[in-house]
């Protein structure tokens, strides 16, 4: 299953992802957002099996993102992360229908149990005997009818998508349709064939382009940039181009403008 963690203290979001990911044997990816706006973000392009979010943070409390992720439809099930054991918020977290209320520091027992629970009720029946003759799991069969894509050529079409349509609000699930697989068992291809997983090959795709315009000397703003290639949320852009570049898209712009001369 996909599990997204929301939790605006870097070195806690980590330490929460590397927990999550090592139960390689349910969860296939594991999404971190530092705000519940990169959070929505995010979701446009991935829907999470499960939402792990901290109660306190700026602008939008953790329960805000909660509500607003299932009116959007993009999650179903959810946890509340916290260091503040106020009934208040167990309340307000019983009533969105939470799956669990887990206290900081994090019991590491009680969040594997958590996704335990989790993924049994996604998958009530699954077991060894339910596979079909191919060996594919049940997540792993291709969406078509027919016979089984081969899994490079599945990759190929996946990232051609991907390389296509990059500036659009684009979903795995839409990219798992053009390669014809089921969307879990893209995750795992991407992750076993490029060692990527579907959103950081998109966000590197759109950093990659936002590079060659910001340093192409046409006088557009960053935020138009940003739009351009497929961030429709300005601070999102910043966030995610400092990420991989290392400083923000105008401190970019002004290291590696080329002089008057060459423009």
């Amino acid at each position: 299953m996909i599990v997204m963690v929301v939790e605006d203290e870097p070195e806690i979001l980590q330490s929460l992802m590397r927990m999550i990911a090592s139960q390689i044997e349910i969860v296939s990816s594991v999404i971190g957002a530092e705000d519940s706006f990169e959070a929505l973000d995010k979701m446009r392009s991935v829907s999470p099996d499960l939402l792990v979010t901290d109660i306190h943070m700026p602008e939008m409390t953790g329960l805000e993102l909660i509500d607003k992720a299932k009116r959007l439809g993009k999650c179903g099930r959810f946890a509340i992360l916290t260091g503040y054991s106020d009934f208040a918020y167990a309340r307000q977290a019983i009533r969105l229908s939470v799956e669990d209320y887990l206290l900081k520091p994090v019991n590491r027992e009680e969040l594997f149990r958590l996704l335990r629970n989790v993924y049994d009720h996604l998958h009530p029946a699954r077991e060894m005997k339910s596979k079909p003759q191919s060996g594919l799991r049940p997540d792993e069969m291709p969406v078509s009818a027919g016979e089984e894509m081969p899994a490079g050529r599945a990759v190929q079409k996946a990232l051609a998508y991907i390389n296509q349509h990059y500036t659009e609000d684009l979903a795995l699930e839409q990219v798992a349709e053009a390669a014809s697989v089921h969307p879990n068992y893209l995750v795992h291809l991407l992750k076993k064939e490029r060692g990527v997983t579907f959103l950081h090959y998109l966000q590197r795709i759109r950093v990659d382009m936002a590079v060659q315009l910001l340093t192409c000397g046409e006088m557009l703003t960053v935020a138009e940039i940003g739009r351009m290639v497929g961030f429709e949320n300005t601070r999102n852009f910043f966030k995610v181009f400092k990420r991989h570049e290392g400083v923000a898209p105008g401190q970019y712009r002004m290291q590696h403008a080329l002089p008057p001369e060459h423009l």
